[in-house]
């Protein structure tokens, strides 16, 4: 069960969530794919593709063929461009189970949540999922069918706001 974690990987990214996952694969079922850059003593769980440029994601996910894109923040995102990028390439994602993460997978669908206080759980829920095909293969249809806004629509939205902010009437 190939997970492509995406970004920094530091302890606020969940860095410990990654290392307590390995520890309850006692089956040796879960195969970790680095992508961006990770602490030294990281690499030993799984396999480090380095860093990369955005316009490399596309690429570089095709080469690793993950069956899930791995978020495991501990601190709610406030947007996670890694998430956006799962789904334009259309991959289901496993999210913590908070902030934007919670609220975007919620509305959007295309992944699951993990409460990421508990490993051992997460470990035996990701088994789970992959075990009924049927469902992966539904949320993977479900992540081609999101809508991702594009950059000038996003734009379009802070213009609006930022315009409200500044010219409030009295």
């Amino acid at each position: 069960i190939k997970i492509l974690i995406p970004g920094n990987i530091d302890n606020h990214k969940g860095l410990q969530f990654i290392k307590k996952l390995h520890s309850s694969d006692a089956q040796d079922r879960l195969e970790f794919h680095f992508l961006g850059r990770i602490p030294d003593d990281l690499a030993k769980y799984g396999i480090d593709h380095g860093p990369y440029e955005r316009e490399q994601f596309y690429e570089k996910t095709a080469a690793i063929r993950p069956s899930f894109v791995g978020i495991f923040s501990i601190v709610p995102e406030t947007y996670c461009h890694t998430l956006t990028e799962a789904w334009a390439v259309g991959i289901p994602v496993l999210a913590a189970d908070l902030g934007t993460l919670k609220e975007r997978v919620m509305c959007q669908g295309g992944g699951w949540l993990l409460n990421l206080s508990q490993p051992k759980h997460c470990y035996h829920q990701i088994l789970s999922i992959t075990e009924d095909y049927d469902k992966y293969q539904q949320m993977a249809v479900a992540v081609h069918n999101i809508r991702l806004r594009s950059t000038a629509e996003m734009s379009a939205d802070y213009e609006k706001l930022y315009r409200k902010a500044l010219f409030k009437p009295p």
